[in-house]
């Protein structure tokens, strides 16, 4: 899964960086999860869980309203180290759970992605 965590923090960089866009971003995710997906449920204890759940948010990115503004928590829930993986679930939980989505409405309305129509 370390090959896997290091796509995904590549793809973070990508677009963070503008090179590619929130559509890229899914689609990427939405192949990378079918690839490493394998049907069976993973432990929280297991490092193996976290890039699949990174991916599972990123491939329906339009549908969790993931911006870019939420590459940090990502960045640092992919760089768990070994034995820390179940703080690393709360704090991710934690992070989403807390999104206020009236803001989060707001911040969407000039990503192409979600003012598409179609």
């Amino acid at each position: 899964m370390e090959n896997i965590s290091e796509t995904i923090l590549n793809l973070l960089d990508q677009w963070e960086a503008g090179t590619i866009n929130e559509l890229e971003v899914l689609n990427e995710s939405e192949k990378l999860y079918l690839q490493h997906y394998q049907g069976n449920e993973i432990p929280k204890s297991d490092y193996k869980s976290i890039p699949i759940e990174v991916l599972s948010h990123l491939e329906i990115l339009h549908h969790q309203w993931i911006i870019k503004d939420d590459i940090p928590i990502i960045r640092t829930f992919l760089n768990t180290s070994d034995g820390n993986e179940l703080e690393a679930w709360k704090n991710w939980e934690k992070y989403w759970n807390a999104i206020d989505l009236d803001n989060r409405k707001e911040q969407i309305k000039n990503i192409e992605l979600y003012t598409a129509k179609g």
